[in-house]
């Protein structure tokens, strides 16, 4: 869509006809292709140009390339792994750390791969999810046998109480009415 308007562009700037060929090319000008030196200056190692005809040159022996003879890689930071957020560090967005969301939060990489989303009130989520999933309520019914014994044992706890109390109550009365009547 963009190539397809770009190819129907023609404009004047500083007096130069700006106008682009049926690939999207400028039919006027040129490229500079430039290397980040180690001082973090662009020094240029080559041209391409297009007009009157189209040549191209880059000179291999003004780029530094890694001691080690390796290609170095365009990207800061590998992809983190699933359930992970991206913590950037620095300016660039290419670079960051990789953080686990904590329990009760996702990761939504298709719409923020930056934030750790937090679950609703009626959702949970492990460390390291990608989405929520619903709270399960969970309870033990009456007729399971763990409640019958915890409710006999409750029961039973209540009749002690009660006998032990009914017991002093009386143990009180009777001494009460030990000594009124020696008196």
């Amino acid at each position: 869509m963009v190539l397809a308007e770009l190819k129907k562009s023609n404009f004047t700037l500083l007096n130069q006809r700006i106008q682009f060929d049926e690939n999207g090319d400028p039919t006027f000008g040129s490229y500079s292709i430039v290397f980040w030196n180690q001082s973090g200056d662009a020094e240029e190692i080559g041209f391409y140009r297009f007009h009157p005809s189209v040549s191209f040159s880059i000179n291999n022996t003004n780029i530094q390339w890694n001691p080690k003879g390796e290609v170095p890689t365009s990207l800061c930071s590998p992809e983190c792994a699933v359930g992970f957020v991206k913590n950037q560090d620095g300016i660039h967005k290419c670079c960051f750390n990789c953080e686990i969301c904590p329990d009760g939060t996702y990761i939504n990489i298709t719409v923020d791969p930056y934030t750790c989303v937090s679950c609703k009130e009626t959702e949970w989520s492990a460390a390291g999810s990608t989405s929520c999933t619903l709270r399960v309520v969970e309870y033990v019914p009456f007729t399971d046998s763990g409640a019958i014994l915890i409710m006999v044992g409750a029961w039973a706890l209540v009749g002690l109480t009660l006998a032990i109390n009914t017991q002093e109550y009386f143990q009180g009365l009777i001494q009460n009415y030990t000594k009124t009547m020696s008196q």
